[in-house]
């Protein structure tokens, strides 16, 4: 067992939108609370991310209260969406998943299409998204979704971004990963052989590596192209069974949903067993 620490928290209220540090978060079933909950969708519901559409590395989103707060950026002033009526249903795809979400309006869809200069719709998970993390990956555990990509709590560990930056000869910066939660005091790709980390009341498992795409290539602070880290990835972070390259684990709540972490928590990091080791 390794004894690591809780080095930084963050969230991503709005899907793609700049990264929020946090000093606590509460953690519950769908992940680290307000994560990922809103979300930008195309004139087809498909979801809408910096893959597509990098400007999003920029956008100011928070959570004040119930409502969803975006900007001031550039001409725009700040926008403050509540959430919007149960009834206010339209349908989403994100990745594989088609289902409906909540539509926030036409203030806030003329607001973000603005900002990208592209017709855009705003949308809020709600309770109705019946969204679920692939049972394959999480020993049959039934794992609720808001919009993050495939599981609800990204993990990564800071001694791993250092390396990296290293063999790359530059500095990044972790929320280029997005993850949610960032370990220190470990030693590099220690992440690769946990199974289970405990940070007080709190267990996640960790289910599966995260594959990476052209996001940790983005500069976060303008939304341009930055330090890209697939070439070196590729080097000697190529994971041949799931096709790409890693950096970071994807987890879920085993237990302690409703429980908060706050940053410098000690998290005791187990490693997997033989049945984690079917999950990868």
């Amino acid at each position: 067992m390794w004894l690591a620490r809780v080095k930084d928290l963050f969230v991503y209220p709005l899907k793609s939108a700049r990264a929020v540090a946090l000093q606590r978060a509460q953690v519950d079933a769908r992940g680290l609370q307000h994560d990922r909950q809103w979300l930008l969708v195309d004139e087809r519901g498909r979801y809408v991310t910096q893959r597509t559409h990098p400007r999003l590395a920029v956008l100011p989103a928070i959570v004040c209260g119930d409502n969803l707060e975006i900007g001031p950026v550039g001409e725009l002033t700040k926008l403050t969406v509540p959430p919007p009526a149960a009834t206010a249903m339209r349908r989403v795809d994100i990745w594989s998943h088609r289902g409906m979400a909540l539509d926030c309006g036409d203030a806030a869809a003329a607001w973000c299409s603005r900002f990208l200069a592209s017709e855009v719709r705003l949308v809020h998970a709600g309770t109705a998204l019946d969204r679920y993390a692939n049972p394959d990956k999480t020993a049959g555990d039934k794992v609720p979704l808001a919009f993050a990509d495939g599981y609800p709590i990204l993990v990564t560990n800071s001694a791993s971004l250092d390396e990296l930056g290293s063999k790359m000869g530059a500095a990044l910066r972790v929320d280029a990963f997005r993850p949610n939660i960032v370990l220190a005091d470990l030693p590099p790709w220690a992440e690769d052989h946990i199974g289970r980390i405990e940070i007080g009341p709190i267990t996640l498992r960790l289910c599966k590596p995260c594959t990476r795409c052209v996001i940790p290539a983005i500069d976060q602070t303008t939304g341009l192209p930055g330090p890209d880290p697939t070439p070196t990835l590729k080097r000697y972070r190529w994971n041949k069974s799931q096709l790409g390259v890693t950096f970071g684990e994807n987890s879920y709540v085993l237990n302690g949903a409703g429980a908060k972490i706050d940053i410098g928590m000690v998290a005791r990091c187990h490693p997997r067993s033989a049945d984690d080791l079917t999950l990868t």
